[in-house]
């Protein structure tokens, strides 16, 4: 299923400080069908869904009143000021780069319309992507930011996380990405190569902080030492390509090391003994080290010994009285 564009209107008045109609996206987990499916859900097990305690404008203005009156983001003076703190670091080290600001459960939008106004302020070019189950309370998140951002900068969502099936479709699309940069491979475009990796890593990091579970998300970042490797070559080939033996050394070793550190970080021991991803870039390593070109005073410590081993002093004098130049010009 696909995502819907719904568009509101909104009642006039000055106390709107958007526009008269607004189109906001709503995920399939916000479709009738499936909000009346965890409406039986919650009968069925006598549990009330979150998502029905703020459905209706009504119930969302409720519980807004009583987040005002005890969140401690309210009530806490030191809470307020982490926050605080916390958005103004953010701001000032941020400051040169365009920011996308997603609000997961974004509620009534204050501590988003708080960070959105630091970056503001820094002068940072600023969209933002107010995201909850509840329209009502998008719509409170979108009238708060459009206090601070110009026209247009604002992308409503409506969707309730815990049902969101986008891991999956996630999982199948850097599949995709995963065909592809194989078959780049085959056909020596190394910097596609490169190119689709590094977005896949970013999905597998994307994955590793929003998965609802361990294990949904490792059904997805098992495959990251493949694909280390695999941008690992492609940098390799890079530099072999344009002769720079030592940048090519430095990329494998690099892209062991990465490796190494995804086993150690995911408690992997055992995989990391026995990865075919590890042995075979280090095979490779040994391979570009053995066939390095030498050095001009590699090549000439080479040039003594054998003019020694054959006992060609003469030669070996020559040979020594270069390599002095050369150590001297250096």
């Amino acid at each position: 299923m696909g995502r819907a564009k719904t568009c509101v209107r909104l009642a006039a008045g000055p106390q709107w400080l958007m526009p008269s109609i607004v189109q906001v996206t709503v995920h399939p987990s916000q479709f009738p069908e499936n909000v009346q499916q965890a409406l039986l859900n919650s009968l069925r097990v006598r549990q009330v869904n979150h998502k029905f305690l703020y459905d209706s404008l009504k119930q969302a203005q409720k519980w807004l009143a009583l987040h005002e009156a005890y969140s401690p983001a309210r009530t806490d003076p030191d809470c307020a000021e982490t926050y605080e703190n916390a958005f103004a670091t953010a701001a000032r080290k941020m400051a040169d780069t365009p920011v996308h600001v997603i609000g997961l459960g974004c509620g009534g939008g204050q501590k988003d319309a708080r960070l959105l106004q630091l970056f503001k302020q820094e002068g940072t070019r600023l969209s933002y992507a107010p995201c909850d189950v509840s329209l009502a309370l998008v719509l409170v998140a979108l009238q708060r930011a459009n206090a601070v951002l110009a026209d247009g900068a604002c992308f409503p969502l409506v969707c309730d996380l815990a049902e969101a099936d986008d891991c999956a479709r996630l999982q199948q699309e850097a599949i995709q990405y995963h065909h592809r940069y194989i078959c780049l491979f085959q056909l020596e475009d190394y910097a596609g190569v490169i190119r689709d990796t590094a977005r896949n890593v970013e999905v597998f990091k994307f994955v590793n902080q929003y998965a609802e579970s361990d294990e949904l998300a490792w059904s997805l970042e098992q495959f990251c030492p493949q694909l280390l490797m695999m941008q690992t070559r492609a940098k390799g080939m890079l530099a072999l390509r344009e002769e720079k033996h030592k940048e090519a050394v430095e990329a494998i070793e690099a892209g062991l090391e990465g490796i190494r550190i995804f086993y150690r970080q995911h408690s992997r021991l055992d995989l990391l003994e026995q990865s075919g991803e590890i042995h075979s870039l280090e095979a490779w390593l040994q391979e570009i080290q053995a066939k390095r070109p030498l050095s001009e005073r590699e090549r000439l410590e080479h040039a003594l010994d054998e003019a020694v081993r054959r006992e060609d002093y003469e030669k070996a004098a020559q040979v020594r009285d270069a390599l002095r130049n050369l150590k001297a010009s250096q």
